[in-house]
């Protein structure tokens, strides 16, 4: 996987948190709805990134794990809920969602923002899925999604972004027949408290994974119920996954 530089960390905070602030309560109404949500109330977030959406679980009066294998993600995340850390609501820890071991149970392990894309094939992904297993509470939810082959198709082209703060370049280029896509991110970003502009680089890898496969492991590995849903709405599942351009798993230990 992907561990991030330490400016493309501060770029992601000032660009990217809106995903997981719109998705956090979604994910949160649908997990205190099911019955392992009505009691359990402790998350594990993977490839946490800045701690956006864990901040939201703290918030509600969660405790909360976040992993990440970047240090400076990592960093964010701690000072972005210091308070939480300093009660011992929550900890973050740097390690690699493709293979992970933690003492805890958890009724919540999430994974968003198409980080399962950033795995390089299936034997990470089934490693992922394998040590979700033993942390999750029995009847607990497993939350993520991926872009489809037909979401990373849409990929080639280049955009620009900009604000005061920060100055973003990215070139998506999709690999028809090798199943993968990416972006090549530039940039600047604002030094915190000065004038000065940091630059970065960084390439952003995601592999195409068929939702027929990802459905089969996780049932091989014991998983009771998963099906498919879209950020809209989590809670009704959909029959077409392939035809949409990110795609939600809601899976059931």
């Amino acid at each position: 996987m992907q561990a991030y530089g330490k400016a493309f960390a501060q770029a992601y905070a000032l660009r990217w948190a809106p995903f997981a602030q719109k998705l956090a309560p979604k994910i949160e109404n649908l997990y205190q709805n099911s019955p392992v949500g009505k009691t359990n109330r402790s998350i594990l977030d993977l490839c946490c990134g800045t701690g956006v959406l864990v901040s939201h679980f703290l918030s509600c009066g969660y405790t909360a794990t976040g992993l990440d294998l970047s240090e400076y993600m990592i960093e964010y995340a701690r000072n972005n809920n210091l308070e939480y850390v300093q009660n011992g609501k929550a900890k973050f820890v740097k390690g690699d969602a493709s293979h992970f071991s933690l003492n805890e149970k958890y009724g919540l392990v999430t994974c968003t923002y198409d980080a399962i894309n950033h795995f390089a094939d299936y034997s990470m992904l089934e490693g992922c899925f394998r040590s979700v297993g033993p942390v999750l509470q029995s009847g607990g939810l497993f939350i993520f999604d991926i872009n489809t082959k037909k979401g990373l198709s849409r990929w080639s082209g280049v955009h620009t972004d900009s604000s005061d703060d920060i100055f973003i370049l990215e070139k998506g280029i999709y690999e028809e027949g090798m199943e993968r896509a990416y972006t090549q991110m530039s940039g600047f970003v604002r030094v915190e408290g000065s004038e000065l502009y940091t630059r970065f680089e960084e390439t952003v890898y995601n592999t195409v994974f068929d939702t027929g496969k990802i459905q089969k492991i996780l049932f091989d590995l014991g998983w009771r119920k998963c099906y498919f849903a879209l950020f809209e709405n989590l809670e009704n599942a959909i029959n077409d996954p392939e035809e949409q351009g990110r795609v939600f798993f809601i899976a059931e230990k």
